[in-house]
C-alpha cells in the first residue's frame, strides 16, 4: 500500500471523491427543477450525501488494508453513477 502508484490512486480518488462537493450545488439546483423537489428536500438530499461522504472517509481507515481498494473502487464508482444518475 506504500507504492507510489497506489498513494497517487488514493490521491485521484479522493479528489474525485471530493471533486463532487464543488458541483453539488449545481446538482441540486438541476435536480430541484427537473424533479421538482421542495426545498427540505433539496436540504436532505445535500445532507444525505455529506453524511455518506463522511462515513465512508471516516470508516475508510478501518476496511481500507482488509479489502482490496481496486475491487472497492470498481463496485464504488458504478453504485455512485447509478446513484446520481436515479437522483437526477
Amino acid at each position: 500500500m506504500d507504492r507510489a502508484r497506489v498513494i497517487l490512486a488514493g490521491v485521484v480518488v479522493s479528489a474525485l471523491g471530493a471533486l463532487f462537493y464543488n458541483v453539488l450545488p449545481l446538482f441540486l439546483g438541476t435536480a430541484q427543477d427537473f424533479r421538482e423537489l421542495s426545498d427540505p428536500s433539496v436540504g436532505l438530499l445535500g445532507s444525505v450525501f455529506y453524511v455518506g461522504f463522511t462515513l465512508t472517509t471516516v470508516t475508510a481507515f478501518f476496511w481500507i488494508r482488509r479489502w482490496n481498494w481496486r475491487w472497492v473502487t470498481l463496485a464504488a464508482v458504478p453504485l455512485a453513477a447509478a446513484a446520481l444518475v436515479v437522483a437526477g
